[in-house]
């Protein structure tokens, strides 16, 4: 058994693995978003809480940052001592990394379909032929150009979408998008088929009523916590910008995440 730590941009997430890789989540901490840079007293209170968090029953401690940690040494150093401090295992991965665990994670559950894994600060994409994609740019950086954390009258999300449809690598392939994404559209009232099948027309649907939802109105909705829903409106253009490129009727939304990767790895090189 082991838990895992991800230190992540807009959420620090706590799961538990066992020894054959199958990981879930038992905590969620939504306390400042690292994406907004935040004091160190807030910080320290975040970590606060994770440390309650963390079960002194669940084996090693194994931590990782992603894009907020590669972009803020401050921070970086932060939870480094924190973690240094309890025994834990701390690890920056690179955004490479990031993909080979997010790849590993649907190892053959995603047949034929690109894997879409979007952070505060970095989108990554697997695709179906092998190919792997880096966007240097994530989520925070959509709401800072594009107004999209900010009141509806201060948003561009048609900038954005348009924008984004010009970053993406040029595919007609098939895509699941994760990171908590078929537990949010169910509580957004989505329905969902099949491996989590989502209809176009459905998230469209769900988009645009987010889009003209004012920020306390939308944080009073997340299922995950009230910060968390700061990028909703950022994430869902990047989905209307996938639908818009590859011209497709539906698309897939799961739950799984990087932390679901490096559980698998570990307990495939017998490191569980």
């Amino acid at each position: 058994m082991r838990t895992i730590v991800d230190f992540g941009s807009r959420s620090i997430k706590i799961f538990i693995s066992d020894c054959v890789g199958r990981g879930s989540q038992i905590a969620s901490v939504n306390r400042c978003p690292l994406e907004e840079a935040p004091g160190e007293s807030d910080v320290a209170a975040a970590l606060d809480e994770v440390e309650r968090q963390v079960r002194s029953d669940a084996g090693p401690v194994l931590a990782i940052g992603t894009a907020f940690a590669r972009r803020s040494p401050r921070l970086r150093t932060l939870i480094e001592a924190f973690c240094s401090a309890r025994g834990w295992r701390y690890e920056t991965l690179t955004q490479a990394a990031e993909l080979d665990l997010i790849a590993r994670a649907f190892s053959s559950a995603a047949t034929g379909r690109d894997i879409f894994n979007a952070g505060g600060g970095s989108i990554q994409i697997a695709a179906a032929d092998g190919a792997h994609v880096l966007l240097d740019f994530g989520i925070s950086d959509l709401n800072a150009r594009f107004g999209l954390s900010r009141s509806v009258a201060e948003r561009d999300v048609a900038a954005c979408v348009s924008w984004l449809a010009e970053q993406m690598p040029r595919s007609r392939a098939a895509f699941v998008y994760t990171g908590g994404e078929a537990t949010y559209l169910a509580a957004m009232g989505v329905h969902l088929g099949a491996d989590g099948r989502c209809e176009a027309g459905a998230f469209e649907a769900m988009a645009a009523r987010l889009a003209r939802m004012e920020p306390d109105a939308l944080e009073r909705s997340s299922p995950f916590g009230r910060r968390w829903m700061t990028g909703a409106v950022a994430s869902n253009c990047i989905v209307l910008a996938a639908l818009r490129t590859r011209e497709l009727a539906h698309f897939y939304a799961s739950d799984a995440n990087v932390a679901d990767g490096l559980a698998l790895a570990h307990a495939e090189d017998g490191r569980g």
